[in-house]
């Protein structure tokens, strides 16, 4: 895996924890080692919803930036419209694995999924879907 993005030239990547990465089938993966931040505070014990949150969108924006690049879709600037978070179970502040994968991307819309699951292994914690459109096109 190729790494796209250092932690430390995003504040909200490295507030929150998460490290992006760039598989070779064309999803992003990424971790989320969860900082005293992502939990809320040093003394929670879980993963706060808005973190969780956040991971879909960041995901699934990369994940269309991405396969669109990979297209050929060339001066498209891809906005995030609207996104959508399902809190399966209680995220334990553990190393979840993040998966983005672009399911469409057209002229003006593009759709992405989202999943965030423990990284040894487990169900989902977290599921999302991004709908975003291309500002350069309207």
């Amino acid at each position: 895996m190729t790494q796209i993005a250092e932690p430390d030239s995003d504040l909200l990547l490295t507030a929150l924890g998460i490290t992006p990465l760039k598989e070779p089938d064309g999803d992003i993966l990424g971790y989320l080692d969860p900082t005293a931040v992502a939990q809320g505070s040093s003394e929670d014990s879980f993963v706060q919803g808005g973190a969780l949150g956040t991971c879909v969108e960041i995901f699934g924006y990369r994940a269309v930036e991405l396969e669109a690049h990979r297209k050929g879709f060339h001066g498209t600037e891809w906005w995030p419209v609207s996104f959508q978070v399902e809190l399966l179970r209680v995220a334990a502040a553990q190393r979840y694995a993040i998966r983005g994968t672009a399911e469409r991307i057209g002229k003006r819309h593009a759709f992405a999924r989202v999943e965030i699951a423990p990284a040894d292994g487990g169900p989902a914690v977290t599921t999302g879907t991004v709908l975003l459109i291309n500002a350069a096109d309207s």
